[in-house]
């Protein structure tokens, strides 16, 4: 990233509980994660550790389980 000229920082969750709840996953607090903003603070986009189409998988799988 420093090559490209793009700023970059790294927010460790136990750190920064406040943020992490900006940017829940289903509830909870997914990692990684990563939060693209622009130069103002606005969010761009964001990442997270599995791509909604696997979270479709997993939340029927865990649907399905007996308790």
């Amino acid at each position: 990233m420093e090559q490209s000229s793009i700023s970059t920082e790294v927010l460790l969750m136990e750190k920064h509980m406040e943020t992490m709840d900006l940017f829940l996953t289903d509830g909870g607090r997914a990692q990684p994660s990563a939060v693209f903003l622009n130069g103002s603070g606005d969010v761009l986009g964001r990442w997270g550790a599995r791509p909604a189409y696997i979270q479709a998988v997993m939340d029927r799988f865990k649907k399905n389980i007996p308790r």
